[in-house]
């Protein structure tokens, strides 16, 4: 198991993002953590060189698994 900080994994995420995107209101929803997923795991995965695939993702108090749809 990697465990990466959240503040580093916003980072990552925040750079990818388009200027408009980063001065909304950031209220995270499940299926926004849903969506953001797919993008985290690519960015990691270019980061440390190896496939990374979650089972689970937590950000905030919202969490999402690969099953929910």
């Amino acid at each position: 198991m990697i465990m990466v900080p959240a503040e580093k994994l916003w980072c990552a995420v925040e750079s990818h993002l388009l200027p408009e995107e980063k001065n909304m209101n950031h209220l995270l929803t499940e299926e926004k953590v849903h969506k953001l997923m797919p993008i985290i795991e690519k960015i990691l995965s270019r980061k440390y060189g190896k496939e990374i695939n979650f089972i689970d993702l937590t950000i905030g108090n919202i969490s999402v698994n690969k099953k929910s749809s």
